[in-house]
């Protein structure tokens, strides 16, 4: 169990101040400063900052453009799930390389990926995400849902596409 150190012992921390045998100096509470460097060591784990996830679609495009299925799935989890209109749901990450196989076969060179908005905490994140490719012609929306593995790795956990091919309603006519 990591026990929360108090403000006193975290300011304390690692410092020497004088003890009470004769004015001495030592380490203020050695196995106290172990339990306080722990806790750090566990909280600052949860406070690292998120990742710059448009490098990470970056490394995505490249492989799209490139034709290279397996490094886009390299992007998913293991057990991740991608929702697309443009296919039936693929679950697992050798399903999304069949799926992608598809979709990059002879390379795709003006597929873009860009991060709109993005935000998580701890090893959890998302990001909605707009995508176009042939010219504009395919083009819409992802939303992806981001997971930091035990590597460290942030790697997408569930990723949904919306299209941007219906008409758009805006509402009723003024005649």
């Amino acid at each position: 169990m990591v026990v929360q150190p108090s403000l006193k012992e975290w300011t304390n921390c690692g410092r020497f101040a004088p003890t009470a045998d004769q004015g001495q100096t030592a380490l203020v509470g050695s196995k106290r400063w172990y339990d306080v460097f722990r806790s750090f060591k566990v909280w600052a784990r949860f406070m690292d900052p998120l990742p710059d996830f448009q490098d990470l679609l970056d490394r995505m495009t490249a492989s799209y453009r490139a034709g290279d299925a397996a490094a886009c799935a390299a992007m998913f989890t293991l057990d991740a799930q991608l929702y697309s209109p443009y296919a039936a749901p693929a679950f697992g990450r050798e399903a999304i390389e069949a799926l992608h196989h598809e979709w990059t076969h002879g390379g795709v060179p003006d597929k873009k990926l860009q991060v709109l908005q993005s935000g998580g905490s701890n090893d959890t994140a998302w990001t909605l995400n707009a995508y176009s490719e042939d010219g504009g012609k395919v083009r819409g929306n992802s939303l992806a849902v981001w997971q930091r593995g035990r590597d460290r790795v942030w790697r997408i956990r569930i990723c949904s596409l919306n299209d941007d091919q219906r008409e758009v309603n805006h509402g009723p006519t003024k005649s």
